[in-house]
């Protein structure tokens, strides 16, 4: 695969995942305990490359490496950047 390919399938990896938080957070008033488990519940159909990175009770950020190309998005309201997540 090239970079350019794993880099837009980590960042479609990212964005198939956020709906699932954010279903996260309106069932439960938080992400505080939004694994990749519990989001997997919402929708079995998150790839096996998305990981969630940190949580707090109002934000979050998800990553997705493929390819040793990693991007993330950090919400709620954010962008897919290159690179992994930051400490929030």
């Amino acid at each position: 695969m090239s970079v350019e390919a794993a880099e837009a399938t980590a960042e479609a990896n990212v964005r198939s995942a956020v709906p699932s938080i954010e279903a996260f957070y309106a069932d439960h008033g938080s992400y505080l305990g939004a694994t990749i488990a519990a989001l997997r519940e919402i929708d079995s159909g998150i790839g096996s490359t998305v990981a969630v990175g940190w949580v707090s009770s109002g934000r979050y950020c998800l990553q997705s490496t493929v390819d040793a190309q990693t991007a993330s998005f950090t919400g709620p309201g954010g962008d897919v950047a290159p690179g992994a997540c930051q400490p929030g």
